[in-house]
């Protein structure tokens, strides 16, 4: 008996063997990767009411699939066209009892290469992928959307796109926007299938065609549910600024809070200079009239019109609608600007009201000649009659008030408090008084 045994279990093996190499050869036929096709077009076509075209179905289908020259068409218009689209998975993984039960899903490896997306946005508002899978308003509907998603998730740790083209097409307002990404690496985990988002991006170069910025060297770890939003760690080089932070959002769904810290290094601005940027804060948004903000702004030693550039915001406030600038400070090359006061900008937020601002400026050591070189650099036209090389030092201090609701309806006062210049051939100026702005008289 005892020998009977091995031999049962070498026949279930041989049997066993048999199946799966029946199995494999049966899924390298042309006949089942033509039945994978058909009905994979039939399913995705009936279930959306649009188009999906698939060229070939390759892969062992074991471990591996690929597809090539898919095609999904919205309305008889190009949506989406992949050249390929391969998943890598492991099926006795995907069989284990700890991911089965735990409701797993792990595909270990995804490609997507020369992916070209199309939005459309027509004339009457409406969107092109608004049109797949349009519901029925009936009670199955109904019930299917109570259901919530699929209690499932999605785990995929090798993730790869390359040559990924987005054209917004927008026939509303006739522009059209391209949007390509490449070189892109992550990992990704879907909880409940969209419910949750985490995803850890190694590496993405991004350019917005249309809007002339370049990203290069994307990487940060992200995550989205429906009630906070986070991006840790993010470092990225836009339009050659190194860029790097964190940001981070929570209660979503009812009074969202926010807390942000962000620095730019080296972002070229054209005709103007080099500006580094250090921004920190946190917040809360009730509604549009009321907003809570703590925000510190420092720029670090940058360049602009060849001079040298710092300042510092570090302790604008927002309440309600009010923002309050704190005691900011700004030294450059001719000289130095203390600025203090705020805004209301209810109007701005609210379709309410006006809006009004008032505002302390100092300028401390102006140095005049220098301020009149970047002048006339910048100048289509040289002044006349003005002595540009004066060596002079210039002091002011000025207050302005005003308010408007639409911008060009703007009035202001400025009330300058004293304003004063001293240089050894300029001699010695002191000038005070009061000047009233509006749309239709100045004085």
């Amino acid at each position: 008996m005892r020998y009977k045994i091995p031999i049962i279990f070498g026949v279930l093996i041989g049997i066993l063997v048999l199946i799966l190499t029946g199995a494999y050869f049966l899924t390298q036929t042309e006949y089942f990767r033509g039945f994978v096709k058909r009905k994979t077009e039939e399913i995705v076509s009936s279930s959306t009411g649009q188009k999906l075209t698939i060229g070939s179905v390759e892969g062992t289908f074991f471990y591996s699939i690929r597809l090539k020259d898919v095609s999904f068409e919205v309305e008889g218009e190009g949506f989406v066209t992949v050249d390929e689209a391969e998943l890598v998975y492991s099926i006795p993984a995907m069989l284990n009892s700890t991911f089965l039960l735990g409701r797993n899903v792990l595909v270990d490896g995804i490609t997507l290469r020369g992916v070209d997306v199309r939005l459309i946005k027509y004339a009457d508002g409406t969107w092109n992928f608004g049109k797949i899978g349009e519901k029925k308003e009936n009670e199955g509907d109904k019930e299917k959307e109570s259901a919530g998603p699929p209690q499932w998730n999605i785990t995929a740790p090798d993730v790869e796109l390359d040559g990924i083209k987005l054209t917004l097409d927008d026939r509303e307002s006739g522009k059209v926007s391209e949007y390509l990404l490449n070189n892109t690496e992550l990992s990704v985990r879907l909880g409940n299938i969209y419910e949750k988002i985490e995803a850890n991006i190694k590496n993405a170069d991004f350019d917005a065609v249309s809007e002339g910025v370049t990203v290069r060297g994307l990487s940060t770890k992200a995550l989205y549910s429906p009630d906070a939003a986070e991006v840790e760690n993010l470092k990225v080089t836009v339009n050659g600024a190194e860029i790097n932070g964190n940001v981070k959002a929570e209660d979503l769904q009812e009074t969202p809070d926010f807390t942000l810290d962000i620095a730019a290094k080296g972002y070229e601005i054209e005709d103007v200079g080099t500006v580094s940027l250090e921004a920190k804060g946190k917040g809360g948004y009730a509604g549009p009239g009321d907003i809570r903000a703590d925000l510190s702004v420092v720029v670090p030693e940058s360049e602009m019109y060849g001079e040298k550039v710092s300042a510092r915001l570090d302790s604008i406030k927002m309440s309600g609608t009010r923002i309050d600038l704190g005691d900011g400070k700004i030294e450059t090359g001719p000289g130095q600007l203390e600025i203090s006061g705020g805004a209301d900008i209810k109007r701005i937020l609210t379709k309410e009201g006006s809006n009004s601002f008032n505002v302390n400026l100092k300028l401390k050591n102006v140095k005049t000649a220098e301020v009149f070189t970047i002048l006339e650099e910048k100048a289509d036209t040289k002044p006349e009659g003005i002595n540009t090389q004066l060596d002079a030092v210039l002091n002011s201090e000025i207050k302005a008030e005003g308010s408007w609701v639409e911008f060009g309806d703007l009035k202001a006062t400025a009330d300058i408090a004293s304003f004063g210049i001293k240089g050894p051939r300029a001699g010695e100026l002191s000038l005070t008084g009061k000047v009233d702005y509006s749309k239709t008289a100045l004085g």
